[in-house]
């Protein structure tokens, strides 16, 4: 009997360690299956990324796989009803492809903005009685008409006396004398024309209402007399009011882009390299960048380019096409300051004019008596004292008629409204 006890030890420990290992099997089997299951729910019925198929079957550019936020296309995440989103995976979006990718993207921005982007230089009146010129104002500008017209700062252009331009290709840098077209000093926004060229690289604007806190942007410019330096960074703030240096500015986009002396009247483009700002001020308590700078939406400096009729204009592309032969400067007998085009019927009717006939004002000389009297560029002459305009040889006629220094008033169309204006016409050219 005790021989048989002995025996029967070893039998009773292996059927318990077999049972064990059953045991131990089923719940591994158990959770294995549970386990399939999820990952085929997150397949199917949970957040689902979705990525459209590009030719070159690169899906999605960098920063889209980077922000996963694209209002303009490209990695979109969509959840279902009561599901949420999944996160990126960080090993991913470091790899080298998504960061080459950004890299090609930052450099495609910056060579689509630099073309457009100008040096300004301002010579200024020196101090009281000093009776000399000097170096004053250094800032930047962008080309929005290939014809030369730059928009800027105001503060870059006050009193000055002489103004240059320097643009920036591939083929080197050239210097141009220009002129002020407008100023607006409540919105500190001007425009400039350049002298003696025509055909510029034009920049592309945008649109500043949309944009957003946290979107990316570049600061374009002269900082410092550094000419086409480019600073990268977000859209801080979009704030309603902002007081810098005594001075109050109205919905201004704050942002990180490093901005300094030399970047006012620069362009704030956005990824795209579309214009959605005009650096003007930085919060510089001891003078020096302190990663807050604004910039004037680019939607204000429409209102004023589009009274100009400069920049996505309807009239822009006709003007553009004429040549000096085809445009009349009006300098005989009186000096009015304009340069004119005769309007007719089929002129009128392309471009739905409020008249089909008159001179249709192209431009407007800066300190002339045109320019004084208030007329802009657009504007229809359709009158001058009791004389009916029909075109360029009429309204030469009848500026050539009497002495310089005569009151005359003129009639003019602009828009679908009528004008009457005075004007004291002059000698000088």
């Amino acid at each position: 009997m005790p021989g048989k006890a002995y025996c029967d030890r070893p039998i009773k420990h292996l059927f318990w360690v077999i049972l064990l290992l059953t045991i131990i099997i089923l719940i591994g089997t158990y959770f294995y299956a549970g386990s399939k299951a999820s990952e085929s729910r997150a397949d199917t019925g949970g957040a689902v990324v979705k990525m459209p198929i590009a030719q070159n079957a690169e899906a999605v550019s960098a920063v889209d796989a980077v922000t996963m936020a694209t209002p303009k296309g490209g990695l979109k995440l969509v959840g279902g009803v009561g599901q949420t989103n999944a996160a990126p995976d960080a090993s991913a979006l470091l790899s080298p492809a998504p960061l080459a990718n950004i890299q090609e993207m930052l450099n495609n921005v910056a060579a689509t903005a630099n073309p457009s982007v100008v040096h300004i230089e301002v010579l200024r009146p020196g101090p009281a009685g000093a009776g000399n010129i000097r170096t004053e104002s250094i800032g930047s500008g962008v080309i929005v008409d290939r014809r030369g017209y730059v928009l800027t700062n105001y503060h870059v252009l006050k009193d000055a006396t002489r103004i240059s331009v320097t643009t920036c290709s591939k083929a080197g840098n050239a210097t141009y004398e220009a002129r002020i077209v407008h100023s607006d000093i409540g919105a500190d926004l001007a425009v400039i024309q350049i002298l003696g060229e025509t055909d510029f690289p034009v920049a592309k604007l945008g649109d500043s209402s949309t944009l957003e806190v946290g979107d990316w942007v570049m600061a374009i410019g002269s900082p410092l007399d550094l000419i086409q330096t480019v600073s990268l960074g977000i859209i801080s703030a979009l704030r309603e009011t902002v007081r810098i240096g005594g001075v109050t500015y109205y919905e201004m986009i704050q942002t990180d882009a490093h901005i300094n002396k030399g970047n006012s009247g620069g362009p704030l483009v956005n990824i795209d390299g579309e214009v959605v700002g005009v650096n003007t001020a930085i919060y510089a308590p001891d003078g020096g960048f302190t990663g807050v700078g604004f910039a004037i939406p680019i939607d204000h400096a429409k209102v004023m380019l589009n009274e100009l009729n400069v920049a996505q204009h309807r009239f822009t592309a006709v003007l553009a096409d004429l040549t000096k032969s085809q445009m009349s400067v009006l300098k005989k007998g009186r000096w009015l300051g304009v340069e004119g085009l005769s309007v007719s019927p089929d002129l009128s009717a392309k471009f739905d004019l409020a008249t089909d006939r008159g001179v249709y004002v192209a431009n407007v000389y800066v300190n002339s008596p045109a320019d004084r009297a208030g007329l802009r560029r657009g504007d229809i002459i359709v009158w001058l004292d009791d004389r009916k305009i029909g075109g360029l040889e009429d309204l030469r006629s009848a500026l050539g008629g009497a002495p310089a220094g005569q009151e005359i008033a003129l009639r003019v169309c602009r828009g679908n409204r009528v004008y009457d204006v005075s004007a004291i016409t002059s000698a000088k050219w």
